[in-house]
């Protein structure tokens, strides 16, 4: 099915919560209804009597009112909504304060479209007694009157005295604006009073469902908060001439009015409810009906947290270091956890949605698959987009989340308008190819591996996290990253690792990296003057990526000759042994060709084996200390 009959199937699938106020969250707006801030509330008796009125706090605004296409997309020309409109259509006495005769004129004709609108419903054969008493009411041309008279503040009675709020109803204490009942009688006196008009009304096929019915062009905007006025579907081929020679008009689409109102109003409840964005561009995803459950997996994908780090409350806290292979049961048992509800035969749709200019929304992807699909790609992305890592005193398995893979590749100037435009598109490369187990673009990889090349290049953070810290985490991203490209190389044996040259100069260098950094922590704890800075091997990386045979003979000499030798004779050895044996495993591959991606892999690795081993020591240290 297309993502417009997609889009009426969550609508048709979830129809039973039009309407219904879900404090939690969006309500989904039913057909002929609209989704509007209301600032005012007005509450009358079963009889049409005023009693009194109140504003509106900014946390009770949003409210669902019955609408009208025309009322909708109104612009300069009056169009009144039935129910709930501005003060100016409401009020009879508005008119009689204004002095500009054209004005006034203006003011009278809303007012008379507006209760054109509302008796023709209250008129109406099963129209609901509440109805009928708001209809009495504003029959009486009084409402200005009274909400001036009531007990507002004066600068509230300034913005009612305007005639732009919007204002809603309150009948003998029932909220009118939350009736399931009155939003669907007001549906079906629209439908049907459309159905009793149809010769004048535009007949057609409706693309979406293949029936022939009353047809609109009058489609909804608002889907996205962020691009309020773009609407999923609009052309204007009078002037700039969109489908020149293919067709005329806007006769390129043809949809009914049902199923134009339930594909807008299923698709802006999906994404107020469960997008997650990236600048103006927004990513939704939903499972069968519309249903949330993959919404941890969207989270997975594109969240702001890492979802590879177990939360720390369920650690064992008297367990300094996990062992590695719990650590990967672990970690799949939780990417299991994320899809397990999701059954095979369940489908998931995935949408990417973003306004191309200010008054037309753009799919920028789309995509359907079933759950087994889906939840093998994930399993697979979470399974191979991860490393080690070593946290104080235990180790985590990690998975980037895209945001942070973004930022990884393209984050210098990431204040400015080009990555914004560029980190929508690199997050929309990277939902697809993950989602449908693709390979990502080669370019990404090629960012990240520049940026790493040049630690150098890092600063602090206005957050105060070291820009040494900072290149160490993108080392771990990049990592994880890797492991993706190669297809499973977390699964990859040591023996085939080991034989990987970019691997093992990876290793070599986090040696030499772990080492200065233990010895600047010796100095620390004697002098609390000494500050962390690179480290040598910072210094000499992006030489040590070109030239490595050359680099590292460098490298050693220095750190040997200023660090390694301030270390204890038991690490000492420990950190010696593991250089020795590394430069042996390389052999023949000791020469000057540049390194590959791999490096950082190895430098992970490594650093969570020292680390690692660094701790287990500590705790033997301890343990003998207290025996």
């Amino acid at each position: 099915m297309n993502f417009f009959g997609d889009l009426v199937k969550v609508y048709e699938q979830n129809e039973d919560l039009a309407g219904k106020v879900d404090e939690s969250g969006p309500t989904l707006v039913p057909i002929a209804h609209n989704s509007v801030n209301v600032q005012i509330e007005v509450r009358i008796d079963g009889q049409g009597n005023y009693i009194s009125a109140r504003p509106l706090d900014k946390e009770e605004t949003v409210t669902i009112i019955p609408a009208t296409p025309a009322a909708v997309n109104r612009t300069s020309k009056p169009a009144a909504y039935p129910l709930s409109d501005k003060i100016v259509y409401m009020a009879g006495d508005f008119a009689q304060t204004m002095t500009d005769e054209k004005e006034r004129d203006k003011a009278i004709e809303q007012h008379k479209l507006y209760l054109a609108e509302l008796s023709n419903w209250a008129s109406s054969a099963n129209a609901p007694v509440e109805i009928k008493a708001i209809q009495q009411y504003i029959s009486k041309g009084t409402l200005l009157a009274d909400l001036m008279s009531d007990n507002f503040e004066d600068k509230d009675k300034k913005k009612i005295a305007k005639g732009d709020l919007f204002a809603r109803f309150i009948v003998n204490s029932k909220p009118v604006f939350q009736d399931q009942l009155i939003f669907h009688n007001w549906t079906r006196f629209y439908l049907e009073s459309q159905q009793d008009h149809e010769e004048s009304q535009p007949i057609g096929i409706d693309y979406i469902t293949g029936k022939r019915g009353i047809t609109t062009k009058s489609i909804e905007a608002g889907i996205s908060s962020r691009d309020n006025n773009a609407k999923l579907i609009s052309a204007n081929d009078d002037s700039a001439y969109t489908y020149r020679g293919q067709f005329l008009g806007d006769d390129y689409y043809s949809v009914s009015y049902e199923s134009s109102q339930k594909m807008v109003h299923a698709l802006s409840w999906l994404v107020r409810r469960q997008a997650i964005y990236v600048d103006n561009r927004a990513f939704v995803f939903w499972g069968t009906g519309g249903t949330e459950k993959p919404l941890d997996v969207a989270t997975l994908l594109t969240g702001f947290r890492s979802a590879g780090h177990f939360d720390k409350k369920t650690q064992d806290k008297n367990s300094n270091v996990e062992d590695a292979r719990a650590v990967a049961t672990q970690y799949r048992d939780r990417l299991r956890g994320l899809v397990a509800n999701m059954s095979d035969d369940e489908t998931v749709s995935i949408a990417a949605l973003d306004a191309a200019t200010t008054g037309r929304m753009a799919v920028v992807y789309y995509n359907v698959l079933d759950g087994s699909s889906f939840k093998q790609n994930v399993m697979s992305w979470g399974d191979t987009a991860s490393t080690n890592r070593f946290f104080k005193d235990h180790v985590e398995r990690y998975t980037p989340n895209f945001s942070e893979i973004i930022n990884l590749a393209y984050g210098n100037g990431s204040n400015g308008s080009r990555f914004k435009k560029l980190s929508k598109q690199v997050m929309t490369q990277l939902v697809s190819a993950v989602i449908s187990g693709r390979a990502l673009p080669d370019d990404i990889y090629r960012a990240a591996f520049r940026r790493i090349k040049h630690p150098l290049g890092y600063s602090d953070s206005p957050q105060g996290t070291a820009g040494t810290q900072i290149w160490e985490n993108d080392m771990f991203k990049h990592a994880a990253l890797i492991g993706y490209r190669n297809g499973g190389g977390n699964e990859m044996t040591t023996e085939e690792l080991n034989r990987d040259r970019s691997y093992v100069f990876g290793k070599l260098f986090a040696v030499m990296n772990e080492v200065e950094k233990l010895s600047m922590n010796i100095q620390r704890q004697r002098n609390s003057s000494v500050t962390d800075r690179q480290t040598t091997a910072m210094r000499f990386m992006t030489n040590y990526m070109e030239r490595p045979a050359t680099t590292w003979n460098r490298l050693l000499s220095t750190v040997n000759q200023s660090y390694i030798s301030r270390l204890g004779g038991g690490t000492r050895a420990r950190y010696e042994r593991a250089y020795l044996d590394l430069i042996h495993q390389l052999g023949d591959g000791m020469t000057d060709e540049p390194l590959e991606y791999n490096f950082s892999r190895g430098f992970a690795d490594q650093t969570v084996e020292l680390r690692e081993a660094r701790a287990e020591a500590k705790k033997k240290r301890e343990e003998q200390k207290n025996d």
